[in-house]
This record gives structure tokens, C-alpha cells and sequence, in this order.
């Protein structure tokens, strides 16, 4: 089998995009659940002594709880748009090669990763390599005119993690 290869350069949107779907698939969005549910019941628990006792720390504790809930959801929001940011004005033309071995991210085929090292997400626009060590990639679909060829191919070579790909055919 030939190589698929392609080119291309990242949106905002498609680096949003990925960072979104990479979330879901760790289980991460569950987690800042869990810590607001906390800082909300501190919250509401400093806020009942403030108002049954009085007391300056049951207010500071109260408004501190509150603090925590909106940085938890305010800081990571942030973060990713400004990496969407640098990426999309960094406007670097970006590279893909799915070849037997595994998959190049160069044209000199010097940068690889095997198949046992990575794992696949697909969402709605974007394809996402998820590799050890936090390393992502993303490639918008637009710019893989043979999507379903790589899910061929890669079942083919037995990809063990395809249930993102197999559920958006």
C-alpha cells in the first residue's frame, strides 16, 4: 500500500477543536466537575456560618470558594485560546505521512512514531495523533482527501485503538 500523505496549516478552531476532543477522551472535563462541586459546597457552608455567626473569615472563605470555581473554569479556557492563537499566527504549513511503520510528521521522514506509540481521535473536523509524553498533532479533514482510506489502511495493520475513527465513519 502507498503512503497517505498531506499538508496543511491549523486553525484556531481545529487546535480548539483538538484540545476539546483530547479532553473528553482522558476524562479530564469530569474532574473540574468534581472540584467545582466541592468549592461550591465550601461556599455555600461559609456562607451559612457568615450569615448565622457573622465573622470576616467565613466571608473571605465564602468569596475565596467562589474565586476557585470561576479560575477553574475561566484559566484553562484561556490557555487553550491562546495556544489556538500562537498556533494559527505561527501559520506553519504542517506535514503527515501514514506509511506500514508508522506515521512521519516531516517531509525528511526523520520525525516517526510507530503505531504502538500513538492512538487516533476523530472528531467532527479533525484528525488528532495522540503520541506518550503529551505530544498531540491534529490535521483538519479537509485536508485528507483519503480519510476513508486511512481507516482502511489502518485496519488493516490492526490498529488497536480505532473506536474514535470506527464511531465517525
Amino acid at each position: 500500500m502507498e503512503n497517505i500523505e498531506f499538508s496543511y496549516k491549523l486553525s484556531a478552531e481545529n487546535v480548539l477543536e483538538t484540545m476539546k476532543s483530547v479532553k473528553k477522551d482522558e476524562g479530564k472535563g469530569v474532574k473540574i466537575y468534581i472540584y467545582s462541586a466541592i468549592f461550591i459546597a465550601l461556599a455555600i457552608m461559609w456562607a451559612v456560618y457568615f450569615f448565622s455567626d457573622g465573622g470576616a473569615l467565613n466571608l473571605f472563605l465564602s468569596l475565596f470558594c467562589i474565586s476557585m470555581i470561576i479560575l477553574l473554569w475561566f484559566l484553562p479556557y484561556k490557555n487553550q485560546k491562546q495556544i489556538a492563537k500562537l498556533t494559527e499566527e505561527a501559520d506553519e504549513t504542517f506535514y503527515m505521512s501514514f506509511s506500514q511503520d508508522g506515521v512521519f510528521f516531516d517531509k525528511e521522514k526523520t520525525d516517526f512514531l510507530s503505531y504502538e506509540n500513538i492512538r487516533f481521535l476523530e472528531s467532527e473536523n479533525v484528525i488528532s495523533v495522540l503520541a506518550e509524553g503529551d505530544k498531540i498533532f491534529c490535521a483538519p479533514k479537509e485536508h485528507i482527501k483519503e480519510i476513508d482510506l486511512l481507516r482502511e489502511f489502518l485496519n488493516k495493520q490492526n490498529y488497536k485503538d480505532l473506536r474514535c475513527l470506527e464511531e465517525n465513519k
